[in-house]
This record gives structure tokens, sequence and C-alpha cells, in this order.
């Protein structure tokens, strides 16, 4: 999945940006049908800032811990398990 940040001219020193709220609301697809992450209002530049992200998409440990990668890449897991399982992670009737 391709995430876009438009970031002109490119940094000139490695940061690792952590988008800290993907969901499937932030996902769109572009004119070829590329998923496309967008909704970066919550980007950290790798600074180890809490997360304001929405919860049910976060990874539990962000609460007690910094934000870091790894988060996102739980939040990418939990969109996953939505779009295979066709079902909101917030079903009552759903038992994880």
């Amino acid at each position: 999945m391709a995430a876009t940040l438009p970031v002109t001219p490119r940094l000139p020193f490695k940061q690792e940006t952590i988008h800290g709220d993907i969901k499937p609301a932030n996902i769109i697809l572009d004119a070829d049908l590329n998923p496309k992450i967008y909704d970066f209002g919550f980007v950290r530049l790798y600074h180890k800032q809490k997360s304001e992200g929405t919860m049910s998409y976060t990874a539990p440990e962000v609460e007690d811990r910094s934000l870091e990668a790894s988060a996102d890449v739980y939040s990418f897991g939990v969109v996953m398990l939505i779009l295979v399982s066709g079902r909101k992670n917030q079903d009552p009737e759903v038992r994880w």
C-alpha cells in the first residue's frame, strides 16, 4: 500500500513517518484504483509523541507508551481484518 505525503523537496535526512490514525475512512483509491493513505492530520515525524488517532484502530500499547511505527502496522492489520471478515471491529455480535 502506498502512502502519500506531499513533502517537496524531499528531506535531506531520514525521518520515520508515523501516520497514527490508519483506518478505512483514511484510505482512498486513485484514478488507477491504487490505494492511498491520506489525512495526515496526526502524522508524526518520529518524535515518539502520544497518539491522537482513532482508539478502535490504535494498538493497545500506544495508550501506555509513546507512538511508534509498529502502531501503524497494528492499525493496518485491523483494517485488513475488517476487509476480510466484512465486519466492523466494534460489532457487538462478533467475538474476536
